[in-house]
C-alpha cells in the first residue's frame, strides 16, 4: 500500500453522514462500483465474495495514481498480510450498509446511472424503495419502507419524516428568498437592462395575488401515508402542497 497516500488520514474509517454529505456524483458512483465489484450471484442471491485473491487485486489499485477506489479501500482498511476474508466482509457489509442507507435517506441525490447499478441487485435495491404497499385487514395501505439488508438479514432504520422535510425546505427556501431581495440596491435594479426589469416584473406577480390573502398560524398538516390506496396518497401530498401555497 501506499504509505504516503493522502487517503490514510481516514484509513479504517467509515464516513460519517457529514462526510456522505459532501460526496460528489461521481465519488458515489465510485463508490457503487467498488461495492458491485464484490457482488456474486449465490445460492441465497446476491452476495458479497471476500477471498484473499479478491482482496490482493483491489490492493494494486493502490498503486495507481488516483485509482477511484483508493479512498475505499483505505476506509476499510484491511489488507491481505495481516487479516482474513471474513473480517474484511464484515468491514465491507458495514461500510456498504451505512452507504446505501444514506441514499435510502436521500434519494434526491441518486441519478438515473445511480439508479441503474442500484436496480441491477438486490444486494443494493433496498435503497431505492421508499414505499411500499401492506395488506392490512383486506385493504392495500401505503407505508414508509424503513427496511435495510445487513447481510442476509433485513433490518430497520429511521427514516426523514417527510413533513418535517418539506416544512423544513420551505423554511431555507424562504430564507434564501429573502437573502437574495435583501441583497438587490436600488442603484442596481435602475442599472439593469430594459428586458431584465420587464422579466423581474413579471416573476414577481405572484406576490400582489399572495399579498391579499389572510395570512394564518403556522401549523402541522398531518398527511394520512396510511390511505387505502396511492391514489388518495397523491391527493393527500397535493392537498398538504396546496395549503401551504394558501
Amino acid at each position: 500500500m501506499n504509505t504516503k497516500s493522502p487517503y490514510k488520514i481516514v484509513e479504517g474509517k467509515i464516513p460519517t453522514a457529514k462526510e456522505f454529505s459532501d460526496w460528489s456524483h461521481d465519488k458515489w458512483l465510485d463508490f457503487l462500483r467498488f461495492l458491485d465489484s464484490y457482488v456474486e450471484v449465490g445460492k441465497k442471491g446476491d452476495v458479497y465474495k471476500v477471498t484473499l485473491e479478491k482482496m490482493r487485486e483491489m490492493e494494486t489499485y493502490l498503486q495507481i495514481h488516483n485509482h477511484p477506489y483508493q479512498e475505499h479501500i483505505y476506509r476499510i482498511g484491511l489488507y491481505s498480510n495481516f487479516t482474513n476474508p471474513r473480517a474484511y466482509f464484515y468491514k465491507l457489509n458495514s461500510y456498504a450498509r451505512m452507504g446505501l442507507t444514506y441514499l435510502k435517506k436521500h434519494p434526491g441525490i441518486v441519478s438515473p446511472e445511480m439508479t441503474e447499478i442500484l436496480a441491477s441487485k438486490t444486494r443494493f435495491s433496498w435503497a431505492l424503495n421508499q414505499y411500499k404497499v401492506e395488506e392490512v385487514n383486506d385493504t392495500e395501505v401505503v407505508t414508509r419502507d424503513t427496511e435495510t439488508l445487513d447481510g442476509f438479514h433485513k433490518k430497520q432504520v429511521s427514516m426523514p419524516n417527510i413533513q418535517v422535510k418539506l416544512l423544513s425546505s420551505m423554511v431555507k427556501l424562504a430564507d434564501i428568498y429573502e437573502t437574495v431581495a435583501n441583497s438587490m440596491s436600488t442603484k442596481e435594479l435602475k442599472g439593469l437592462k430594459t428586458m431584465d426589469k420587464m422579466a423581474i416584473l413579471k416573476n414577481l406577480q405572484f406576490i400582489f395575488t399572495a399579498g391579499g390573502k389572510k395570512v394564518t398560524p403556522s401549523h402541522f398538516t398531518q398527511i394520512n401515508v396510511n390511505s387505502a390506496n396511492v391514489k388518495e396518497a397523491e391527493e393527500s401530498m397535493l392537498n398538504f402542497i396546496k395549503n401551504k401555497q394558501n
